[in-house]
Formats: C-alpha cells, sequence, structure tokens
C-alpha cells in the first residue's frame, strides 16, 4: 500500500497535468477566437507555452501584443508599395515567400532577411537579362553582351 505522502504527491501530479492540458485548450481557444493569422497564432502559442503563460489575463494580453506587431508588420510592408499593382503584386509575392520561409522553421525576422535577398537576387538576374538583351539589340555580340551584362 502506497504511504499518504507518495498518494499526495501523485495527487499533485495529476492536478499539475490536467491543468496544464486546461491552459494548454484555453491558449488554443483564445488564440482561435483572436482573430490573429494563422502563423502569429503558431508563434504566439509557442512563445506562451515556453514561458509557462497560463493566466487568461496574461494570455488576452499577449494577443494584444500580437494584434500590434502585426499591424506594425502590415503598415512597414505597407510603406514598401508605391501604389502600382506590380508592386503590390511584389509586396505580395514576398510576403508569401516569408510565410514559406517561416514553415521551414526560420524565425519571422529570419525569414523577412531570406525573402528580401532572394526578391533581390531575382530582380539583379532580371536586370542583367534586360541589359543583355539591350546590348543584343544594339549589335553586340553574345560574348560582348554577356561581358556588358555582368559588369558591376
Amino acid at each position: 500500500m502506497k504511504s499518504l505522502e507518495t498518494q499526495l504527491h501523485e495527487a499533485q501530479q495529476e492536478i499539475r497535468k490536467l491543468q496544464g492540458k486546461d491552459s494548454l485548450n484555453t491558449v488554443a481557444k483564445k488564440l482561435a477566437e483572436s482573430g490573429l493569422p494563422k502563423i502569429a497564432q503558431e508563434r504566439l502559442a509557442k512563445r506562451l507555452q515556453s514561458a509557462g503563460i497560463i493566466e487568461e489575463r496574461d494570455i488576452q494580453k499577449a494577443i494584444a501584443e500580437e494584434h500590434d506587431y502585426v499591424r506594425q508588420v502590415q503598415k512597414a510592408s505597407g510603406k514598401k508599395t508605391t501604389g502600382t499593382s506590380e508592386s503590390n503584386a511584389q509586396t505580395s509575392d514576398e510576403l508569401s515567400l516569408v510565410e514559406c520561409y517561416q514553415t521551414m522553421g526560420l524565425t519571422l525576422k529570419e525569414a523577412q532577411v531570406a525573402a528580401g535577398v532572394e526578391t533581390t537576387v531575382v530582380e539583379m538576374q532580371e536586370s542583367r537579362r534586360k541589359l543583355y538583351d539591350a546590348a543584343k539589340g544594339l549589335g553586340l555580340t553574345d560574348a560582348q553582351a554577356d561581358a556588358f551584362s555582368t559588369r558591376p
């Protein structure tokens, strides 16, 4: 037969385990109701879980902070557009690149940097192709057009 201390200890562990499951359900429910984008919900859930936040007041505060962060990101990305449909498409493409990089495990900041680098590389390749085409249009040979378009 188990001692009273052992039984008490096991009961306390069971209570903590149940409270943990309940708090995870509360966090998941609050995040689902928050109106945050799915990626932001996942990011916040990880942050809350690692910090051990289970109080509803703290969860609501974290959700409000995440909403502010999402608004700031949207506002910052809006500043990068000039209002033309081409630049809006580029911003949309860049945002989807950020999401792709995040699904590969990068943080938001790392994903933004990676997406920016990829976008810049693509733009440089397009510029070089246009320079090559222009050089060919001027009557240069393939080798000359290639040298013209790849010089810094």
